[in-house]
């Protein structure tokens, strides 16, 4: 029986839809239609539900092990050559919200940096977040200092096992 969720890149004909989802998890921090747009050239992934997007994630190359402050909030398009994916952003709808909508985008965004041959994945979460990210694979490599943040950041990682050094 064939899957009724189908993973794929993201195209500007769904840029409204993204954006909206966008809103109903990020209020504040939402990012505009416009840079929703920018981020397509980077790794920029859809769960498809038979037409309807249930989510997505977004995963930015730096060349770095560690985040800095600055790429955190800057979009950064992919440059040729990099060591990482940053996890910049997953977003589910919440109507597919605790299904493993996430989970599934997280794996797909593993299996591209697998084929990629990138080092791992780094992403930066509030402490809400951190046992999600632990039961999905990632390692939590400290504290981050973010300017404008009221509640701590934590660095994680998810090292490929795959990458040959």
């Amino acid at each position: 029986m064939e899957s009724p969720i189908c993973i794929r890149q993201a195209q500007l004909a769904d840029v409204e839809e993204l954006a909206y989802i966008e809103g109903l998890n990020f209020s504040k921090e939402a990012f505009q239609p416009e840079t929703l747009k920018e981020l397509m050239v980077d790794t920029f992934l859809i769960a498809d539900l038979n037409g309807e997007i249930a989510g997505y994630i977004i995963g930015s190359a730096v060349s770095s092990h560690s985040l800095l402050k600055g790429d955190l909030m800057d979009v950064v398009k992919n440059p040729l050559q990099s060591d990482f994916l940053r996890l910049q952003r997953l977003s589910v709808h919440p109507n597919f919200q605790k299904q493993g909508i996430g989970t599934l985008l997280i794996a797909s965004l593993k299996e591209m940096v697998a084929l990629k041959e990138h080092e791992g994945i780094l992403l930066s979460c509030t402490e809400s977040l951190l046992s999600y990210y632990e039961m999905n694979g990632f390692v939590d490599i400290g504290l981050l200092e973010i300017l404008h943040s009221q509640e701590p950041y934590f660095e994680m990682i998810w090292e490929n096992p795959y990458c040959k050094e």
